[in-house]
């Protein structure tokens, strides 16, 4: 499962929080992260961007899993075509 729930706001800025659920039948454990993500869209040079980051929490793990907190970081490349 992947649920997720995001805002935009007037300004380009997204904010999201979502999970990317599995289930391992052989061994019937969940693992279960927690992910809340801040994104800014904004121009290097005159190409559009979108820049964020966020946080990483497992709720629930494998035995052999990663377990805590975890971060991570992103840089989009945006092509808009054509439109209004």
């Amino acid at each position: 499962m992947q649920p997720f729930m995001a805002y935009n706001t007037p300004t380009a800025a997204t904010f999201t929080v979502s999970s990317e659920t599995t289930f391992d039948w052989t061994s019937d454990t969940w693992s279960i992260p927690v992910d809340l993500q801040v994104a800014q869209v904004t121009k290097l040079a005159n190409q559009p961007v979108s820049l964020g980051g966020g946080l990483r929490y497992w709720a629930a793990t494998t035995d052999n899993g990663p377990e805590g907190f975890g971060f991570r970081v992103q840089m989009t490349f945006l092509f808009p075509t054509g439109g209004r």
